[in-house]
């Protein structure tokens, strides 16, 4: 697999984060998360917000925090079992935990490749890779 250098981030995902984070008062902790205005102002400022690193990085750092705060009972043997199942909970959602571990290692991606991978694949080959690379 190749990989871009760059990280991408789907919106829907990310309007699903911001309502979690309402909903558990971590907003508190990221006041200025949570984009203001009409649903279309809000999809545009989380959009063009996307396109900057830093706030990539912070969406991501929020999210790692929803994944510890929605499923607290799970330990990890170590840090690969941990990105295949965030990867899971990035790709499905947050569902339970059974659900997520049936779903999690289908071979589906990409959708029209003859190639199938599962999420959880993608994302342990891209860690590796880019923490090989020091990226």
């Amino acid at each position: 697999m190749n990989f871009g250098n760059s990280i991408i981030l789907k919106n829907r995902l990310l309007k699903m984060l911001l309502n979690f984070l309402s909903q558990i008062n971590l907003q508190v902790q990221y006041p200025d998360i949570i984009p203001e205005g009409t649903e279309m102002q809000k999809r545009i400022k989380r959009i063009s917000r996307l396109e900057k690193i830093a706030w990539q990085i912070k969406y991501v750092k929020v999210f790692c925090l929803l994944c510890n705060k929605y499923y607290p009972s799970i330990i990890f043997e170590n840090i690969y079992e941990k990105i295949k199942f965030y990867s899971a909970v990035y790709n499905i959602g947050f569902k339970s935990e059974k659900t997520l571990n049936q779903i999690r290692k289908i071979r589906i991606f990409p959708r029209f490749g003859k190639q199938k991978y599962s999420y959880e694949d993608v994302s342990l080959e891209f860690y590796i890779k880019t923490t090989q690379s020091n990226i």
